[in-house]
């Protein structure tokens, strides 16, 4: 019996073969979910963030002049504002097109304020008190997208910015730029060698222009502004202060001529060092450890004022040329730009000291009184950038804004928004009920108990070894890991290990020599990492591709750094969005690749190229994978927002994007500039006995486009991998897709279309080619001869053979050609007719 059974089975085999003629052989299936759901929830960060200020008097009245910060990428300008300080009162806002934020204004002797902005191109902008209006002036420095200082010698403006490092002037009186080219370019004898790329910082003053340049070793140039000839000034060595780093100046912050002294705040050793104009030589005399947007104010009484690290501030005087060592008061915060003002009608006396404040409100420092104030704040918030989302164990949703001074607590379930008091948080991650935060500048990591309903992040350290920017933050038993990026002008990041049980923290820099760690994954007591070559602004990679790497935690030990076998011929600046997938395997992203890694040998074992077009992202900000409850993953490689089936590698793009995250019912939430996006999947659903409407196409007409056509006739919106067509009749071709007429005539063409995991059969579409419609006017067609008419018909007209082509995106997705699918149907049937005629030998009684 089981002979026969058997013998049964393999003439089914051979019949079923001999029949079908061609074997089809099916792609994998594509993810078939609907992310057009896309809305926008809110744009949740809103505040106030002024940078710079300046002062004037219009109308009898004290005013100031500042900006509150925008978007230009969501099309949010920033705004700049007249503020009445007499009387606290907002009199004019204009809208600062194309500019995200202004970091600098200055004003000259007619009144008129300058302001030069950030965008995708820095510009410089006009305003008139006498004309009541704002003018763009336009682009002074191509390639510049942030200006940092203006000054004045009363008619023309010089500025400069970031990232030419050149320097422009403007003459109001013919409208005209001047770019007088890169300052610090490293060639000028006695320099380090080294391009800077920053104009941090300017003043003029008697008939010279002085610039502050960075952020490596950054040094104050004289410049001639007639034949814009510059002389480097350059500063002595040994000074204590400065504790050795000479050679590592970082930027020149901020530069303030008072008397006959100027003032260049350093902020890499963050001191502030003082040039005597008239000899034209520095000073012994060092400030030290100076913080804030300004190095010294302007005089007060003799005196210049500074904001110092240890959360006081100090004074100068400027006829001992000495420190008080006594602090004038307790101020934890930065100093802005200064202006000395008699307030009209206040109880401040003549010479009142007034410096804005980030939200908008103004300093008063009265010293003569021993009195100080804060203003109300009169302008108005703006929508901000937003720098970072995630979700937290509690299934709540925190948002963290660009230059940030408040959070958002977001609740998925009830749409509600809670703010909290901020940073500009770079990453979170979670163990338990504690979200941990990183905030710059100087990688300052924060804890936050969520079950409290008001949320107050508490500041548990500092990661310090010159790390700036903690991006990536993940955790395993009961510790947290934290990687980061270093400071201005650094190489080289670090692994911060915490633990909240002592509240130690343990860091260990150049894991990966020269590179950041921008990828993090725990299991079994080991650290999966991963890097970019970058460092922080102002330096470039000494290392060409990322790399991967293996750190045992209770042993204190690097196991292993390995190259990553993707991309392999393309550059490689970072690897990162290291997770744990529910298959037990390594997922991550490099470039446009998504890849699977075996953790015990880091040996790629899935791969797949979702963006060719992708060859050489990533800088800081990692890319991200989560893993939703339905077995997809989700990524954003190049910002690219993606979700990705695990088995076959499928792919649907949803968004452009650098932050995301889910909540606990897998909806996934984006930010896109100012704006918080909720993108809600959907599994399709289709009939999958659905008829089609017949498609007609005249020869004239030529082409059609199948995919978009069968798109609109389902009403579903997929991509073309989710669909093939196998199309019946000489009468059109196929090709990518795009369905031509050939002949008059008919053909079928069958869809299979992925549903739940498998492609699925659906009905046939009927094509009908006809002639196209003659001209009356056109001449008849002469009769044709017995060989034109060899066209492949029989007398009836009917077609003399019937050929099955199947859609060649197909062949191109399996691998497949036509001679490939013949040469297996014949070794199928050579293979069966041999098993058949071996066991009727062995079984000669059947």
């Amino acid at each position: 019996m089981k002979k026969r059974v058997l013998l049964k089975s393999l003439s089914l085999l051979l019949s079923s073969v001999l029949m079908t003629g061609v074997l089809t052989l099916k792609p994998k299936a594509a993810v078939l979910t609907d992310f057009s759901k896309d809305e926008i929830i809110s744009a949740p960060i809103q505040s106030i963030q002024t940078l710079d200020a300046v002062y004037g008097v219009e109308n009898g009245v004290n005013v100031a002049y500042t900006t509150v910060t925008g978007s230009a990428s969501s099309k949010i300008p920033a705004m700049f504002n007249v503020v009445d300080l007499d009387n606290e009162k907002l009199l004019k806002t204009f809208e600062l097109q194309d500019a995200s934020s202004a970091w600098t204004h200055v004003i000259t002797k007619d009144g008129s304020v300058y302001i030069g902005t950030t965008g995708a191109k820095a510009k410089l902008f006009k305003y008139s008190p006498s004309e009541n209006k704002v003018e763009d002036l336009g682009v002074p420095l191509e390639g510049d997208s942030t200006f940092y200082s203006l000054s004045t010698d009363g008619e023309l403006v010089f500025g400069g910015g970031y990232s030419t490092g050149a320097i422009f002037s403007y003459d109001p009186a013919n409208t005209k730029f001047r770019n007088y080219g890169k300052i610090d370019d490293g060639t000028v004898p006695g320099d380090d060698g080294k391009s800077e790329n920053y104009i941090k910082s300017m003043v003029y003053h008697k008939g010279s222009i002085y610039a502050g340049t960075g952020t490596n070793n950054g040094r104050v140039w004289k410049i001639n502004p007639a034949t814009g000839e510059k002389v480097q000034l350059q500063i002595p060595k040994g000074l204590p202060e400065n504790k050795g780093s000479e050679d590592k100046m970082g930027m020149v912050y901020h530069i303030n001529v008072v008397r006959n002294y100027l003032f260049a705040f350093f902020n890499g050793p963050r001191t502030v060092m003082i040039y005597d104009l008239d000899k034209e030589q520095w000073l012994n005399t060092v400030i030290p450890e100076v913080r804030g947007m300004i190095g010294v104010s302007d005089e007060v009484n003799g005196h210049v004022y500074f904001s110092s690290r240890d959360t006081n501030m100090y004074r100068f005087n400027l006829d001992t040329l000495t420190l008080d060592p006594n602090p004038v008061r307790s101020f934890n915060t930065n100093l802005r730009n200064t202006a000395v003002i008699d307030l009209k009608d206040s109880e401040f006396g003549k010479n009142t000291m007034v410096s804005v404040n980030f939200n908008g409100s103004f300093y008063l420092f009265d010293f003569d009184n021993n009195k100080w104030g804060l203003t109300k704040s009169v302008v108005s918030s703006q929508p901000n950038n937003i720098q970072s989302i995630e979700k937290s164990a509690d299934g709540n949703i925190y948002i963290s804004g660009y230059m940030g001074s408040i959070g958002v607590k977001y609740n998925p379930l009830t749409g509600e928004s809670t703010n909290f008091t901020l940073g500009q948080i770079e990453g979170m991650g979670s163990l338990g009920n504690k979200l941990y935060l990183g905030e710059y500048p100087t990688a300052q990591i924060f804890e936050l108990d969520t079950t409290q309903t008001a949320p107050k992040p508490v500041k548990i350290g500092q990661i310090g070894e010159g790390q700036d920017r903690p991006f990536k933050i993940t955790s395993g038993d009961g510790k947290v890991f934290i990687g980061t990026i270093p400071g201005y002008a650094e190489l080289g990041g670090a692994l911060t290990i915490y633990n909240p049980e002592n509240k130690s923290f343990k860091t260990i820099r150049n894991i990966v020599p020269n590179q950041s760690i921008v990828g993090l994954a725990y299991k079994d007591g080991l650290i999966y990492g991963s890097t970019s070559i970058a460092g922080g602004l102002g330096i470039d990679p000494s290392e060409k591709r990322a790399k991967l790497f293996v750190y045992d935690v209770d042993n204190d030990k690097v196991l292993k750094i390995q190259d990553l076998e993707v991309a392999e011929n393309e550059t490689l600046p970072m690897i990162s969005g290291l997770e744990f997938g529910q298959d037990g395997l390594l997922w991550g992203t490099a470039n446009g690749w998504v890849f699977a890694l075996d953790k015990e040998t880091l040996k790629v074992v899935k791969k797949k190229q979702l963006y060719p077009e992708i060859t050489n992202y990533g800088r800081w900000r990692p890319t991200y994978i989560k893993f939703d409850n339905k077995g997809l993953m989700y990524t954003n490689p190049g910002e690219k927002l993606t979700a990705v089936d695990i088995n076959s590698l499928d792919s649907k793009f949803i968004a452009n994007t650098g932050i995301f995250t889910l909540d606990n019912e897998d909806n996934l939430y984006y930010a896109k500039g100012v704006y918080f996006h909720k993108v809600t999947p959907k599994a399709l659903e289709f009939d999958v006995s659905k008829e089609f409407t017949p498609i007609t196409l005249n020869l004239e007409d030529k082409e059609l486009n199948l995919y978009d056509e069968f798109k609109k006739q389902i009403g579903l919106s997929i991509n073309e991998e989710d669909v093939y067509f196998e199309v019946v009749g000489s009468a059109v071709n196929l090709k990518d897709n795009i369905l031509s007429a050939v002949s008059e005539g008919e053909a079928t063409i069958t869809p299979y279309l992925s549903v739940n995991g498998e492609y699925k059969k659906l009905n046939e579409i009927k094509v009908t080619v006809k002639e196209a419609p003659k001209d009356p006017d056109t001449p008849k067609e002469e009769p044709k001869t017995p060989e034109d008419n060899n066209t492949g018909k029989d007398d009836k007209g009917g077609n003399t053979s019937t050929e099955t082509t199947n859609n060649n995106e197909k062949l191109a997705k399996t691998g497949f050609s036509n001679n490939s699918i013949i040469l297996i149907t014949l070794g199928v049937i050579l293979i069966s007719l041999g098993c058949f005629i071996a066991l009727r030998k062995k079984y000669k009684t059947i």
